[in-house]
């Protein structure tokens, strides 16, 4: 030890000069030495420990490790479950998109090239401006089963949706049909993320909006406790609006452009004399509404700049019948309690993600 002491005295230096060669050097020379005069490690360690004890400790390296762990296993979640999340912030941001409609309609946004239009004093802002001119002599929706002739029905469809007019075709949509709503929902109720799932947009009067949100379960069963009712909801969840697609495909007559199916929704009801109509609160630009049973009255009303300029469009939607409007039209039904298949209508409405037209 006296050598070691000997040797730190013999090379005594000014902090600045000595070099990092140096320094490791004598740090060698000093465990060769402190190894020749039998140290423990212990004595070692008390040798060093004022030393040591004046050396900071780096206190954010431990959160900063455990805040970069906690970051990857949330990415990592977050790609596993992309799809799901995906589907559940789409579904939230809906939500909160309709809730604001009375407020502001913000729709007019969704079609647009560019969020920030050029300003002009003379137009109001914030508005989506259709031409007038499409719909203001229409008295009736476009049935294109009476024309007569071979003619391409999806052509038709095509030239109709590009002009706003409201087209009817008949037969078209055997595959939704079914004899009852027990049959169609033994077949729905046996996939869980259908039977399980919370539908949004919800409107029924069998079902009070302070006890929560109920799944398509728990509304089918209160359906059986009440003769008269309405209901329909839209599937927000991507599991339930899947398993509702297989029962209600796009029909091979709407244009291969309307596509693909963005959001479905269900109408449903059963002897309900009610006065009033139902609103759907609908966001893309092309709708198709199938009735797989009964029929509904529905009401077309124009929008925005075309509400004095065009006449509100009603009639039915009867059984097998398949109607495709576009976003010119807020859409919206009467229940009926017409004795019509036990008194049950119902209808689905598919919403078309698409601008190609």
């Amino acid at each position: 030890m006296a050598d070691a002491l000997k040797l730190s005295s013999s090379n005594k230096k000014k902090p600045s000069e000595f070099t990092f060669q140096e320094l490791d050097q004598q740090l060698l020379d000093l465990n060769d030495l402190m190894e020749k005069s039998n140290l423990s490690t212990a004595d070692r360690t008390d040798l060093f420990k004022p030393i040591l004890e004046r050396i900071p400790k780096n206190k954010t390296a431990a959160p900063l490790f455990t805040y970069m762990f906690i970051c990857f296993s949330l990415l990592l979640f977050g790609y596993i479950k992309w799809e799901s999340l995906y589907w559940h912030i789409t579904a939230l941001t809906r939500i909160a998109l309709v809730k604001i409609l009375p407020y502001w309609d913000w729709r007019y946004l969704k079609n647009d090239v560019c969020l920030i239009s050029k300003f002009d004093p003379l137009l109001p802002q914030g508005v989506e401006e259709f031409d007038c001119n499409l719909c203001e002599n229409l008295k009736d929706f476009q049935d294109l089963s009476l024309i007569k002739g071979e003619v391409d029905i999806s052509d038709l469809i095509r030239q109709c949706v590009q002009l706003e007019i409201p087209v009817v075709i008949n037969n078209q949509i055997d595959h939704w049909l079914k004899e009852s709503p027990q049959e169609l929902f033994d077949q729905l109720l046996e996939k869980p993320q259908f039977a399980h799932s919370i539908p949004c947009n919800l409107h029924t009067n069998i079902h009070n909006s302070k006890l929560g949100e109920p799944t398509i379960l728990d509304l089918y069963e209160k359906t059986e406790l009440f003769h008269q009712f309405f209901i329909h909801f839209q599937n927000c969840d991507s599991a339930a609006m899947k398993v509702f697609r297989n029962f209600t495909a796009k029909p091979s007559v709407v244009p291969e452009e309307l596509s693909p199916v963005s959001y479905n929704w269900l109408i449903w009801n059963n002897r309900y004399d009610g006065a009033r109509y139902k609103k759907l609160n609908l966001i893309e630009r092309h709708i198709v509404i199938g009735q797989i049973m009964g029929k509904s009255r529905l009401r077309l009303t124009p929008r925005n700049n075309c509400q004095d300029q065009c006449p509100a469009l009603e009639g039915d939607l009867k059984n097998g019948d398949l109607m495709v409007v576009t976003s010119l039209w807020d859409v919206e039904y009467l229940p009926s309690n017409k004795d019509e298949k036990g008194g049950h209508n119902m209808a689905a409405v598919l919403e078309l993600k698409t601008g190609l037209l």
